[in-house]
């Protein structure tokens, strides 16, 4: 999605599980992510007749109470009704995946992601691992993805970070010197 809506994610985002951080609670900031999983894991399924745009309003947060409301923390149904009388339902996994980048931030954990032509080995992650975690000072939690397209090496992107250590970014940056 673009930046836009990610932004708006981000707002909501700190306000739902920014309180908790802020007073030191990442444990209350944490169980708020796990709730609101919890209600989208139940609801996703029924994404398209909360986002609706014919049926009212009401009925949506009711159809949405009746769903989540075994178990649901009163925070996470909240802020789906929130969402869904702001017709920004949409918008809902990037709240969570919002908070669970504030949450980990606040524990000093970064993620990055890691691509590489084929799998890696976990001798060649631990490596990778390790050498990011000295760059960024912080804990780094590895997401691995395969795309052929690279030929070889790797290509991480760690937030805005993206490093090219693949050979297609090194042919391609040669294309460049060669015609400019």
């Amino acid at each position: 999605m673009n930046t836009q809506f990610r932004t708006l994610a981000g707002r909501y985002a700190a306000a739902y599980v920014g309180t908790s951080i802020s007073r030191g609670d990442l444990e209350g900031a944490k169980g708020k992510l796990s709730a609101l999983e919890s209600c989208l894991a139940k609801i996703s399924d029924k994404a398209d007749f909360v986002s609706h745009p014919l049926i009212p309003v009401a009925e949506k947060i009711v159809f949405m109470q009746a769903i989540v409301s075994e178990k649901a923390d009163a925070p996470a149904e909240g802020l789906l009704e929130l969402l869904i009388k702001e017709k920004r339902f949409a918008i809902s996994g990037l709240i969570a995946e919002e908070c669970r980048a504030l949450i980990e931030s606040a524990s000093g954990i970064k993620r990055a992601e890691v691509r590489t032509a084929f799998p890696m080995s976990r001798e060649i992650e631990a490596r990778v691992r390790s050498a990011l975690e000295k760059v960024t000072g912080k804990k780094i939690v590895i997401e691995k993805g395969v795309s052929p397209d690279i030929i070889g090496g790797m290509e991480i992107e760690i937030g805005d970070l993206f490093f090219d250590y693949s050979i297609r970014g090194k042919l391609r940056r040669l294309k460049q010197e060669l015609f400019t």
